[in-house]
């Protein structure tokens, strides 16, 4: 019995690939290469210097998406109906998941497809990006209004669930609606059963539903294996490495102890230094080493009483710990210490390299930005105004800093500051604090709570939109302006019916924030 899969990927090319090329009118002499480079080879470091390795050759470019896309059609024409696939940042998970929807889509084995994901720019990318295929097939659910006209959906968590559970938008699709969900980054929460994404896919428990993740989440409580299974495929890092599509890295851990604002110890910076290829579609896929460099933990800051910030506020007295930092508090000298850690770094090294430096939001970008200018020498920072620049996504401007960024003929910009824009898996600006808030005013969700309720509600997106609030469903936000105005932290709660109720109604506004 003649069996295909019995034959080498030599064997394959030359008797069924090669001769269906031809065939269908390609010209083998002007139009056909075979057997080329399809990386510079794996980038070995030493300390400060690096080197290539040997060129990879091959027909089928990108092999491991090929692989992952066939064992996912396999599984499922098996009847397999939980499935992982484990692929490092920046190989092509979309793209990949794309592939996997398209064939079976227009194999009909699967009619009615949903994509989940958790952040905006997420869904709005994939649309424009790989799945613009699809054309007026596909759809985005917004603002929880369900249209069942069509065959593919991109949603968010966010847009699908509601605060009370009886008028979650997913119950408007039938059970079995949907053939086959995918779940793109599935170790943020789809796993938990206590999240609200959770209910989303026992819902649809008779869709098969594929999780893809580039780091499966495994903790005593949450696990992506137990649910989905073990991965059918992986492609780590490593191998991403080693194959030359992605950048090696060392992490540089620096703890510093600054007394000069009164004994506040620094909390984590991470600076990101990268070489960009002018066809990459995501900052992961590099030529030259990657560095990073964090800050080590060492201690939270309390300020000392009666200590007063550049306004002559008396600061309030807790202890502020790293996530506080840059939000709740800004200390302009742990900022200029962070910048003058990653200058002397530069410009002991390589100067013109292209940086990336992290940062929490877009105020802090900014500082950011001018700290390091400080330290930045003044031959190169003369040469150009954009030797080190803010992109975010707030600012018009930034999309041709971004572009001239990630050319590798583009001297400048050198030194990029941001906050969300260029973090992983998104290439879309993220909507400004204030769009955000605008978005949920506009959809006037709230309309079913009291009077004093919505009051509250609209002093936390004044808040938000102002200065930005980590975390909503926390409890000291009752303990910021403006809400001391409206009553102490027990009447606020109480207003709403009790805690539980309250922190109800901190996360469905945390939700419509960020699904806006």
């Amino acid at each position: 019995m003649f069996v295909k899969k019995a034959l080498s990927e030599r064997d394959i090319i030359s008797k069924y690939i090669l001769p269906a090329i031809e065939q269908s009118g390609w010209n083998m002499q002007t139009q056909m290469k075979e057997e080329v480079s399809f990386t510079d080879g794996r980038i070995f470091v030493k300390g400060r210097k690096t080197k290539r390795g040997i060129r990879k050759r091959a027909d089928i470019i990108l092999y491991y998406k090929r692989i992952a896309i066939n064992r996912t059609v396999e599984a499922i024409a098996r009847g397999e109906n939980r499935l992982l696939l484990v692929m490092a940042t920046g190989t092509g998970k979309t793209y990949t998941a794309f592939q996997i929807i398209y064939r079976l889509w227009k194999s009909k084995i699967k009619k009615r497809i949903l994509y989940l994901a958790d952040r905006n720019n997420l869904i709005t990318q994939t649309k424009k990006g790989d799945f613009k295929h699809f054309k007026d097939k596909c759809h985005i659910i917004k603002q929880k209004k369900i249209d069942t006209s069509y065959e593919i959906y991109l949603a968010l968590y966010q847009g699908l669930t509601n605060y009370d559970d009886e008028a979650d938008a997913y119950k408007n699709f039938s059970p079995n609606f949907f053939d086959l969900i995918i779940v793109d980054e599935c170790h943020r929460g789809s796993v938990d059963a206590d999240k609200a994404w959770h209910k989303i896919l026992q819902y649809f428990s008779s869709a098969t539903q594929i999780g893809m993740t580039a780091t499966p989440k495994e903790t005593k409580n949450l696990s992506n294996i137990e649910y989905f299974g073990e991965p059918i495929y992986t492609y780590s890092l490593k191998q991403g490495i080693d194959d030359g599509f992605l950048a090696p890295y060392k992490v540089l851990r620096v703890g510093m102890n600054v007394d000069s604002c009164g004994g506040f110890h620094t909390p984590a910076l991470c600076a990101v230094i990268k070489g960009m290829k002018a066809d990459c579609n995501h900052l992961m896929r590099t030529t030259p080493p990657m560095l990073c460099v964090r800050g080590v933990d060492l201690e939270g800051y309390r300020p000392e009483r009666s200590k007063t910030d550049v306004n002559g506020e008396i600061i309030e007295d807790r202890l502020y710990n790293r996530k506080g930092f840059d939000r709740s508090i800004v200390i302009d000298e742990r900022t200029d210490v962070v910048a003058k850690k990653i200058m002397e770094y530069l410009n002991n090294s390589e100067p013109m390299a292209k940086t990336i430096v992290f940062c929490v939001d877009i105020e802090h970008a900014e500082r950011m930005r001018q700290a390091l200018l400080r330290y930045a020498v003044p031959e190169i920072t003369g040469k150009s105004d954009t030797y080190i620049v803010r992109i975010t996504g707030d600012d018009p401007v930034a999309k041709g800093y971004l572009e001239d960024f990630i050319n590798p003929e583009a001297p400048f910009p050198v030194i990029a500051t941001t906050s969300k824009l260029m973090s992983t898996g998104t290439d879309a600006p993220a909507l400004t604090r204030k769009e955000r808030v605008e978005n949920v005013r506009k959809r006037n969700y709230w309309a079913k709570y009291g009077e004093n309720a919505r009051r509250v509600l609209n002093a936390l997106l004044d808040k938000y939109a102002e200065t930005g609030i980590e975390n909503i469903e926390e409890m000291q936000v009752l303990t910021i302006e403006p809400l001391k105005n409206l009553g102490t932290p027990a009447e606020i709660v109480k207003i709403f019916g009790g805690k539980e109720k309250h922190l109800a109604a901190l996360k469905e506004l945390e939700n419509e924030i960020y699904a806006a």
